[in-house]
């Protein structure tokens, strides 16, 4: 239970005791618990733990020093008065905190001299041995006696040709070419890729020497075109969207032609 005490009265029966409880009050302390001899008070013991602590996590630490000092000067503090027969009070407390401070003080320091007595990555990294530079610099030598071959020789590579542009033929046009002149119609197409459009989807069959490769064969749809146009080992993924009837464009490379049609390798669909 805490007491206020108003000023003392000139009046007899005011022990030294209560002026001792006075004085204390006047700096600050509260009577936590008195009798006619002896009183205990107090003082601080307000800290916000929880708020310094916060405010730690959002500087990162930082503020680990402050909230020590903080909390050193305002621990709750307790003073005890005690009255003898004679009517002399003595007073008991409260603890120095100078010592606390002190040993903030003294770890703060330590901690900053071992800090600078780490050495820095970074110097650490840019140091290097007289030898290991020397090394470095010879082979820097090297490499730029060595470029000007390097140079010569791409230089002297010849330079990978552009892929040409297919060649766009209507599927009906092409057979028709090879039915009027199979030289003529070799002569034009080959080595060249072709775009082949309006192609119709006539057959899809294994091949007779090995059932795992499949031929895809069109034309250009007409009634009485018996030519063809066979796209030879036509990948899987094409033939699974694929068949017989269905509109086609197909870009691949000229194989050859003949009296049976003409052949396609490497075809896309």
């Amino acid at each position: 239970m805490n007491y206020s005490y108003p000023p003392p009265p000139a009046a007899s029966g005011v022990t030294a005791l209560d002026q001792e409880i006075h004085k204390a009050a006047a700096e600050g302390w509260t009577v936590a618990n008195r009798d006619s001899y002896n009183a205990v008070l107090t003082k601080g013991g307000k800290v916000r733990h929880v708020m310094h602590g916060i405010i730690s996590l959002l500087t990162c630490g930082v503020w680990l020093w402050g909230w020590a000092i903080v909390g050193i000067l305002g621990a709750r503090q307790t003073m005890t008065l005690t009255m003898d027969a004679s009517g002399h009070v003595n007073r008991q407390g409260p603890k120095s905190r100078a010592p606390y401070l002190a040993g903030v003080a003294g770890l703060f320091v330590i901690l900053v001299i071992v800090g600078a007595l780490i050495p820095n990555e970074d110097d650490a990294s840019t140091a290097t041995d007289p030898g290991e530079s020397a090394a470095q610099g010879a082979g820097t030598e090297a490499e730029e006696a060595a470029a000007p071959a390097k140079d010569e020789e791409k230089a002297s590579k010849p330079k990978p040709k552009a892929k040409a542009k297919p060649t766009v033929v209507d599927a009906s046009d092409l057979v028709k070419e090879f039915q009027d002149s199979e030289f003529t119609a070799d002569k034009k197409y080959k080595g060249k890729t072709l775009k082949i459009t309006g192609g119709v989807v006539t057959t899809i069959d294994a091949q007779i020497f090995n059932d795992e490769k499949y031929d895809v064969s069109f034309n250009g749809g007409a009634d009485f075109e018996f030519l063809s146009i066979t796209c030879s080992s036509v990948a899987d993924k094409y033939l699974d969207k694929l068949s017989p009837g269905q509109d086609v464009t197909v870009v691949g490379e000229f194989k050859d032609g003949g009296d049976l049609g003409v052949e396609m390798k490497s075809c896309d669909f």
